[in-house]
């Protein structure tokens, strides 16, 4: 199913049930938002998750289109979904995608879990989720670094967290003046 927003984009469901959006000529993703200058990469424990991620920027700007895709997945219906294209890094385990998933809570995710599949650092969140990872990259912009971020950030009651929330990782914030 196709659905106009404007002459220079379409919505359509894909498989996975989440929005994407298409420019005119096929591209999955908009210009502002490839070959970001950010190394990605997974990390053994950092915290209080077996597994890591982190995301370094060698200054500030260069993380700008973390927060407006962010801030593009409020404007659209739920389930919704960005992707962001990242240049290659030499670190070991990098990876050069994150898509970042806004959606609904259910039985299974009352925060967010962040994980890795194919290249690909995602993030799934509900609301909650959206407003911890939304709060941790405008403190990363603002010039904070060596910090980490999880669903457990978020003060629930252990029972309130579903299964995703408390298998998710971290994910670690660093910047150019500190370089793990």
């Amino acid at each position: 199913m196709n659905l106009t927003l404007s002459d220079r984009s379409t919505t359509s469901w894909n498989m996975t049930g989440y929005t994407t959006f298409h420019c005119p000529r096929g591209q999955r993703m908009k210009p502002h938002f490839q070959n970001l200058s950010i190394d990605c990469w997974q990390h053994t424990r950092l915290g209080i998750s077996e597994v890591s991620f982190c995301l370094h920027h060698s200054s500030v700007e260069l993380g700008q289109p973390l927060l407006a895709a962010l801030e593009e997945l409020l404007t659209q219906p739920l389930p919704v979904q960005r992707t962001l294209s990242l240049r290659p890094s030499n670190r070991k385990q990098s990876l050069t995608t994150i898509r970042l998933r806004l959606v609904d809570p259910r039985d299974n995710l009352q925060v967010m879990h962040i994980h890795s599949a194919e290249n690909a650092l995602i993030i799934e969140m509900t609301s909650k989720g959206h407003e911890l990872v939304r709060q941790a990259i405008s403190t990363w912009l603002s010039g904070s670094e060596d910090f980490g971020i999880s669903p457990l950030r978020a003060k629930l009651k252990k029972s309130d967290y579903g299964a995703l929330d408390k298998a998710s990782a971290e994910l670690w914030f660093w910047g150019p003046d500190w370089m793990p």
